[in-house]
């Protein structure tokens, strides 16, 4: 990826920002993360139809929606307890992309941690044909509007 720095390259005065939905406190959701024993191998399908992965999770997010539960897989998001979280909702292929991600701080020793669904971003590939992303696990796909966070880029 060429990251132009110059002021007045041509790429930096045409790029246009990704959409967002407003920031909204609504969005910022309590939620309690329930470790596994030991992790899980899940599969991952990815963008491209012929590569898929395994990678581990470590435990299950729980939170509410408009009052309905969810759920979702966690990730490890490095050696500091952090979690990474790959989902999809009612908005994907709509006002979204695909699928978004989030990466969360290590939940509190009890496993409280509160999600903030307002810094939900797209993956790379959601801005070139040239990445391969992964897609969340069918456990990820969630029913839900989360009305939050990046939206589609404007040039896709």
């Amino acid at each position: 990826m060429l990251r132009p720095r110059h002021p007045e390259s041509e790429l930096l005065r045409r790029h246009v920002r990704t959409p967002t939905y407003p920031p909204s406190p609504r969005w910022r959701v309590p939620a309690r993360f329930r470790p596994y024993d030991e992790p899980r191998p899940v599969s991952i399908e990815t963008v491209v139809d012929w590569l898929a992965d395994s990678v581990d999770a470590v435990g299950e997010v729980e939170f509410e929606v408009a009052g309905t539960p969810q759920r979702l897989v966690a990730f490890s998001d490095g050696d500091a307890g952090e979690l990474w979280l790959l989902f999809a909702d009612a908005t994907s292929g709509e006002t979204t992309y695909t699928c978004r991600q989030l990466a969360v701080g290590a939940p509190a020793p009890d496993g409280t941690l509160v999600l903030d669904l307002n810094r939900a971003h797209n993956p790379p590939c959601a801005y070139t044909d040239f990445s391969t992303c992964p897609l969340p696990p069918p456990a990820n796909r969630l029913t839900v509007r989360i009305e939050a966070g990046e939206r589609l880029p404007a040039d896709r």
